[in-house]
């Protein structure tokens, strides 16, 4: 009976180091799989801010002329105050636009930042493994040892 228990020991520490290593590796492919959809994010969120930049200088010069039809029907003269609304108009609305841009360049270095920080997490998660199954398996060979009384002490 002294000679299973060791091997028992042994198939033991490496089932259980099979299962830490398909765990860590598993645990690494969510990670990559997170991270490879945070960069799609950060690219889809730059198409998306072009197309609203676009739209947002469309709106804005669709304004600026709607003001220029409505001060030219009321006979007023584009000079003096009606220039003036339209140039603080499309100011604003041009800040506005800047202003989208920066928060999107915000969002697309945060989805960036996520992918590389998650691609880091599932490396860090198969080198943590890897020591883990070194661990078990070391364990397990010097339980098995032990069991076989290999590490008993010799009376001299």
């Amino acid at each position: 009976m002294a000679s299973v228990l060791p091997l028992l020991i042994l198939g033991g520490g490496i089932l259980q180091s099979i299962g830490q290593r398909q765990e860590a590796e598993s645990r690494a492919q969510a990670l990559e799989f997170n991270a490879t959809v945070a960069k799609q994010e950060g690219i889809i969120s730059v198409k998306k801010r072009e197309l609203e930049r676009g739209q947002e200088e469309k709106r804005l010069k669709t304004f600026v002329s709607s003001q220029r039809a409505i001060f030219a029907k009321a006979g007023v003269t584009l000079s003096g105050s009606p220039i003036q609304v339209i140039e603080e108009s499309t100011a604003a609305g041009e800040l506005d636009i800047i202003i989208g841009d920066i928060n999107a360049s915000i969002e697309q270095s945060r989805l960036q930042s996520e992918s590389e920080i998650r691609r880091a997490e599932a490396k860090s998660r198969r080198a943590t493994g890897k020591t883990r199954v070194g661990l078990t398996l070391l364990t397990s060979g010097l339980q098995a040892g032990q069991a076989q009384g290999l590490f008993a002490k010799k009376e001299s």
